[in-house]
């Protein structure tokens, strides 16, 4: 009898190449991670839903990318909110920006597609553009998630519906730990309502 291991299965379709405008669906913070080149840093996911790009089944292509949460000028997450709102952060913005506020936004997506050399595909997000003005993007088809590890807005509720690699990567992290404190208060959920009633121009 042989006990084999072996990776499972990946079920995830790749969103397809090219320039596609798209809607912020999930910010999802992750608390610390380790950082392969230094001291661990604050981590969160943005995910985007592709309302023209769908799949066989009729549901649209989602796409996710990991930031440090940071404003850093050379971040990431500093590059993408600027060339998405179409102008530069003040110094006032700089000393704090509410992530959430990108929720049911619309923007441009370029994606494209690069092979590992372990032979996967993975799409990644080129860039990042502001929708022009009269092009329409379709409302979301998918629930609005804003899940935070900040008192104000810890619920355990959404975090149930997250996927199960996520919790995981969520609950290594010390912020999950204090999260779960018996003193902890969780926030009522509601901190989408505003984001899902925006409208179709970028407010962030």
């Amino acid at each position: 009898m042989f006990i084999m291991a072996k990776e499972p299965e990946v079920t995830f379709t790749n969103a397809p190449e090219g320039v596609h405008v798209a809607r912020c669906y999930r910010v999802i913070a992750l608390g610390t991670q380790p950082n392969p080149m230094g001291d661990p840093r604050p981590k969160i996911m943005i995910s985007w839903e592709l309302p023209n790009a769908l799949q066989d089944t009729g549901e649209p292509y989602v796409i996710s990318e990991f930031y440090t949460l940071s404003l850093y000028e050379k971040a990431n997450l500093r590059k993408h909110l600027e060339a998405w709102r179409g102008r530069a952060f003040t110094v006032e913005e700089l000393a704090g920006f509410e992530v959430g506020n990108i929720l049911g936004v619309p923007c441009q997506l370029q994606i494209l597609h690069e092979t590992k050399t372990e032979g996967k595909t993975y799409a990644n997000i080129k860039s990042l553009m502001a929708v022009p003005a009269g092009l329409h993007v379709p409302e979301l088809s998918n629930e609005l998630i804003y899940f935070s590890l900040h008192p104000d807005h810890f619920s355990l509720e959404t975090f149930k519906k997250l996927s199960e690699g996520l919790q995981a990567k969520i609950q290594q992290s010390p912020e999950w730990v204090t999260a779960n404190h018996p003193t902890y208060q969780q926030a009522p959920i509601n901190s989408v309502d505003a984001a899902a009633e925006e409208p179709e121009v970028v407010l962030f």
